[in-house]
């Protein structure tokens, strides 16, 4: 028989318990508990933070009016921008978002023909019951990420 180091020490004659059951699966118990409630709560943390960056894009969609300001204040931060500096980007930035919703005028009833198209192509395939649910579907999409465009106003 093999001897191995420290056997010695242990008597022949006296019994080793088993280590308590109850208490290895209560830890198992727990350490499983603990991962799916760690899950749950990165699920949840996941789940809030795409919700507000929608709610944050579609906000801006609708309100590009504020984007020159913000975007400035974020350059500003990051390229540590004096403050001449800071008025002449928000300018440019001004000027630049005016002639880029120009051209999204100006092209608007050539998106909205096409999506028109989309719409109805995907309407002729569905029975009655789903050309409802999928118009109701597909209006509430493009209200939600092509708002309404206000008329070009003349500028001084």
């Amino acid at each position: 028989m093999t001897s191995f180091p420290g056997d010695a020490q242990i008597d022949a004659g006296s019994k080793l318990s088993p280590p308590p059951r109850g208490r290895s699966r209560s830890t198992l118990r727990s350490l499983m508990l603990a991962i799916v409630l760690l899950l749950c709560g990165a699920g949840i943390g996941v789940g809030a933070t795409l919700l507000l960056l929608v709610k944050h894009v579609q906000y801006v969609i609708h309100h590009p009016e504020g984007l020159p300001h913000h975007v400035t204040g974020r350059l500003r931060s990051v390229l540590d921008m004096s403050d001449q500096q800071a008025e002449q980007v928000e300018g440019i930035l001004r000027t630049r978002m005016a002639a880029l919703q120009e051209i999204h005028r100006r092209n608007r009833p050539l998106v909205q023909a096409e999506l028109d198209g989309l719409e109805n192509d995907v309407a002729g395939v569905l029975d009655a019951k789903q050309a409802k649910r999928w118009r109701e579907w597909f209006e509430e999409k493009r209200r939600n990420w092509m708002p309404a465009i206000e008329p070009a106003t003349s500028q001084p």
